[in-house]
């Protein structure tokens, strides 16, 4: 509050009611605004600084609804806003001062969801709009927040970009820092709608770059899409884990197409070096006719034999690049290349850079 700024409350029953009566001695509302004011989002035209969101009154109307009661906005016969709250005292709508908990409870919902904020209001009105689909945590800065995804292990996490204690970027990078949280898709919600946060959200691994005011529909989708992402990710790792040429398979209990697409991966990693080798040729090693090669390699890959086989060439080429031991030239023969405008071609379609470039900046990372 600015100084000379004064708030009064008052209680009396009335009936079987309580009318709580809050007034200030600011400028008040203005009469064309009334109507508005538990709208969400409104804000007066008046309205100065960054600091407010538009959601106070509109979650005040809703708690008191929910309590039986009802809340009227007005202004006070001298000067100043004056919002009058009357609430049942009888029946089931009973308030209580018990601190609200981090536990989710034990209903069935589709994912636990992280809200992170050090806006209460913000807090629980996202909360509230996400609570009938998904099990909400709560957090007002990142350092709390930090705890509770340790314990509750959330599916997803909407994130405030300043905060106190520790702000949303910092609480990103140590999020994405450990092994158990790495993957968790991130909502970042900021006040700051400028191209340079927007980057800065981007290179710290953020998943959805939303500015406030933001559209609720807006915000449910994107959880929607980051959610089904991480499903369909989970779902095919055991399969990407296969088709990658580092991998070392140790499991022994496999089915029969993982077992093809491991004997697939380790028939081109083999003969990759060869510049005749073919899909043909892939086809004969590993004994399956090549429609069948084709359709499981479009099934588990998303891509053609072609493809995969130029895909794989490109990422033992990019692994050669990385390791300064040879030059283009001489990665590009390893992998079966001659031509090398068609080698350089592919490479930049893969990792949109060319091999000469991809080599300088593997040089610079490393400080060669």
């Amino acid at each position: 509050m600015m100084a000379g700024e004064k708030v009064a409350v008052s209680f009396r029953k009335k009936n079987s009611k309580v009318i709580i009566s809050v007034s200030d001695n600011g400028s008040g509302f203005k009469e064309e605004e009334l109507p508005l004011v538990f709208i969400r989002y409104f804000q007066g035209k008046e309205k100065k600084g960054n600091d407010g969101t538009g959601i106070g009154l509109y979650l005040t109307k809703k708690f008191v609804e929910m309590h039986g009661g009802e809340v009227q906005a007005g202004n006070n016969k001298d000067k100043g806003a004056l919002l009058v709250v009357s609430i049942p005292l009888e029946g089931e709508n009973v308030i209580t001062s018990e601190p609200e908990s981090h536990v989710v409870s034990d209903e069935k919902k589709e994912a636990k969801l992280l809200i992170v904020d050090d806006n209460q209001e913000m807090v629980t009105f996202l909360a509230e709009a996400l609570s009938d689909k998904y099990a909400c945590l709560k957090a007002y800065n990142g350092k709390e927040a930090l705890l509770v995804a340790e314990n509750q292990k959330p599916e997803l996490a909407i994130v405030d970009q300043m905060m106190p204690v520790m702000d949303g970027f910092e609480f990103v990078r140590k999020l994405r820092h450990n092994q158990m949280s790495a993957t968790i898709p991130i909502i970042m919600l900021t006040a700051k709608d400028d191209t340079e946060t927007e980057l800065k959200s981007i290179k710290a691994g953020i998943d959805a770059f939303i500015p406030k005011p933001f559209d609720m529909k807006k915000i449910i989708l994107r959880i929607t899409q980051l959610l089904q992402k991480q499903e369909m990710s989970e779902k095919t790792i055991k399969m990407e884990r296969i088709t990658k040429p580092e991998f070392d398979i140790k499991d022994t209990r496999q089915t029969p197409d993982e077992t093809l697409m491991e004997a697939i991966v380790k028939a081109i990693e083999d003969n990759m070096g060869r510049e005749e080798f073919n899909v043909g040729m892939l086809a004969e090693i590993v004994g399956v006719d090549s429609k069948q090669l084709y359709r499981k390699i479009k099934q588990f890959t998303g891509t053609t034999p072609v493809n995969y086989v130029r895909k794989l060439r490109m990422k033992k080429a990019a692994v050669l690049l990385s390791q300064n031991k040879f030059n283009v030239s001489e990665v590009m023969y390893l992998i079966g290349y001659t031509n090398s405008s068609y080698f350089a071609k592919c490479f930049s379609e893969e990792f949109g850079l060319s091999p000469r470039t991809f080599m300088e900046r593997a040089r610079t990372s490393e400080g060669l």
